[in-house]
This record gives structure tokens, sequence and C-alpha cells, in this order.
């Protein structure tokens, strides 16, 4: 039960870093996306992104829940779950970024 405590208790900062990002995705390529998405849309996707990547983020607890399970009672360290944590940051990271990027090359694309 800790396990999940610790990971519910990280979800807020999760949340944070996910919007920061979306935001300063859109930003950062606002001048191509211009062209494609007005603000309504961009929120809206945005709403989408923060939505999938809480589902998820619900993958990270469940994998220590498992591991615990399935493990005789071994739960992950401290060390572990900030591992899982980074790692799930940086995947949610990259499923933005590939997404605007390809959409972009499907679009510009000769």
């Amino acid at each position: 039960m800790k396990m999940v405590q610790w990971w519910e208790k990280k979800r807020y900062l999760y949340n944070i870093i996910l919007v920061v990002f979306i935001v300063f995705t859109l930003f950062s390529l606002s001048d191509y996306l211009g062209f494609i998405l007005s603000l309504p849309e961009a929120i809206i996707q945005g709403i989408g992104f923060v939505i999938f990547g809480n589902i998820f983020y619900t993958f990270g607890w469940a994998t220590g829940v498992l591991r615990h399970y399935y493990s005789s009672g071994d739960s992950l360290s401290n060390t572990s779950r900030w591992t899982l944590f980074t790692l799930g940051c940086l995947f949610s990271f990259v499923v933005i970024h590939f997404h605007y990027i390809l959409a972009l090359d499907v679009i510009f694309a000769d």
C-alpha cells in the first residue's frame, strides 16, 4: 500500500511536468502548428495527452505491485521507483514530441 501512496503523491509532479512539456512543445512548434491546429484543437490534444499520460502513469505503480506480489514480498526500492518515474516521464516526452514531429513530417512531405 505504501508503494501506491508513493506513486499517487508523485502524480501531481508528473502532471505538472507533463503540462509544462506539452505547452513548451506547442509553443516551440507554433510556427508550424499554426497552420494545422487552432488554439481549441491544441488544448483538446493537450488534455488528451494528459489523460493518456495518467493512464500510462498507473502502469508505474502497477509494475511495482505486480513485482511485489510475484517476488515473495520484495518491493521496489526508492531508487527503483524514481528510476521508473523518470523513465515514464521520458517516455511521455518522446511520445508527445514524435506525435507532433511526425504530424509535421506528413503534412509538409513532398
